[in-house]
């Protein structure tokens, strides 16, 4: 099955196959065949894409998406009846919650 959004959303990172070859460890040609759908994907993998990404899998597996750069900021533009502001809401609120988690980590390892 193809994923259109896990190049998308790559691309949104500005991760090249390599680098997310290297996160999931496998080869640069085993992660281009996950993306073009020429191998399966399971369910470990789709759930560390989404952790490298900071996507839901959800996104990963929905409905395309695609990113258009409006003067210098990555927008994410829906393709049918997928809401695009709620794509590009949950991208925020990924990379947010990313970023509360890392302050929590440093905040425990102060407290210690």
């Amino acid at each position: 099955m193809i994923f259109p959004n896990l190049k998308t959303f790559r691309e949104l990172r500005n991760y090249t196959q390599k680098y997310m070859a290297a996160r999931l460890g496998i080869t640069q040609n085993g992660y281009s065949l996950l993306e073009n759908g020429k191998t399966e994907m399971d369910v470990n993998q789709l759930l560390m894409l989404a952790t490298i990404l900071k996507v839901s899998p959800l996104m990963i597996v929905g409905r395309p998406v695609e990113i258009t750069d409006i003067a210098g900021q990555s927008r994410v533009k829906s393709r049918g009846p997928v809401n695009g502001e709620i794509a590009q809401l949950n991208i925020q609120l990924a990379e947010k919650d990313s970023i509360i988690k890392e302050l929590v980590e440093q905040i425990a390892v102060k407290i210690k």
